[in-house]
């Protein structure tokens, strides 16, 4: 039986991790065959999923964080 994890925050990931799952959510959603039925659902779930990344990827509040925490 699997354990489901209850996550509270997003991880911990740096700069450049946020950016490398923001490019290959993006390139997921641009390769993804629009033949498939499913594809308009799919493409605005990932749009949802890479609004929510983008803070985190490219946000300079991001990085003005991210450097405080390293720096001390």
């Amino acid at each position: 039986m699997h354990h489901i994890q209850t996550l509270k925050k997003m991880p911990d990931f740096t700069h450049e991790q946020w950016k490398l799952v923001f490019t290959a959510v993006r390139n997921y959603q641009i390769n993804h065959p629009q033949s498939v039925p499913c594809y308009e659902g799919l493409y605005n779930d990932l749009s949802q999923i890479l609004d929510a990344l983008y803070p985190y990827a490219y946000s300079e509040t991001y990085l003005d964080h991210e450097s405080k925490t390293t720096d001390s």
